[in-house]
């Protein structure tokens, strides 16, 4: 069965677990696309610890986001 576009949110923060990733990266087609602002909603809804920050390169409102503590990979949401 293809993972759906949060559990590839979810495997993609987790892939970087205590490092800030992009916005535009979890935007990218193949892993949250252009919703990835509601999987990240859903996420922590459920209970996962993403945190968010503005890109302290980028004057604009360029988000980052991470998972605060390591997660285990779950496929099963």
């Amino acid at each position: 069965m293809k993972p759906t576009r949060k559990q590839l949110t979810l495997i993609y923060l987790q892939r970087f677990a205590g490092q800030w990733v992009p916005g535009l990266e979890l935007m990218n087609a193949e892993v949250g696309g252009i919703r990835a602002g509601a999987r990240i909603f859903e996420l922590r809804r459920e209970g996962w610890p993403i945190e968010e920050r503005r890109d302290p390169q980028h004057r604009s409102a360029v988000s980052q986001y991470r998972l605060s503590r390591p997660a285990q990979l779950d496929l099963s949401l």
